[in-house]
């Protein structure tokens, strides 16, 4: 070893071997929230919810997705186990994933859609659970972006008042 590397060993040592700082949470104006993405709700992930809870501020929940089959849409639910998510006592949001094609002349009604927001909001107040809102999960082509805009105005009129809130992504044509 040179005699530089020598000089440097005991000043790299000192601060290699101090006490590492606290981390503590950066503070952010939009607070911190984890989304549970589970279609499948299991003991690991309700221990999980109960760990991570302590310094969040909510959670986004995955509450159903809908999917084209051959020839129609389908709703496919998530039995989410809304009294695990009350018992954090945080608040939530209520997700719906829109796979490819959902929105336009073929797609999801918007009253279809907000009846469906609407039994998954009831479902979570009955087990004593406060959610934030509905979040609709679309990748939307560049293409439909106008149909999305009018079907999301459609879906925020059904709601009457529910907060309503989207994924900013798109895909390019």
């Amino acid at each position: 070893m040179s005699r530089a590397a020598w000089a440097l060993f005991p000043t790299l040592l000192v601060f290699g071997c101090t006490p590492e700082k606290t981390a503590r949470p950066l503070e952010s104006p939009i607070g911190h929230a984890v989304y549970v993405w589970q279609r499948l709700w299991t003991g690991e992930v309700r221990n999980a919810l109960q760990l991570a809870a302590p310094p969040m501020d909510h959670f986004w929940v995955l509450a159903g997705e809908l999917e084209r089959s051959e020839t129609q849409w389908k709703h496919v639910p998530v039995a989410v186990d809304w009294n695990a998510l009350a018992e954090t006592g945080k608040d939530a949001w209520c997700i719906f994933r829109i796979h490819e094609g959902g929105i336009g002349s073929e797609g999801w009604p918007e009253e279809v859609f907000a009846r469906m927001a609407d039994a998954c909001l009831a479902e979570a107040h009955g087990a004593g659970m406060h959610l934030r809102g509905v979040q609709v999960d679309y990748d939307c082509p560049t293409e439909q972006l106008a149909a999305y805009g009018k079907w999301l105005r459609g879906v925020s009129d059904h709601l009457q008042g529910t907060a309503l809130s989207i994924t900013a992504s798109w895909r390019p044509i």
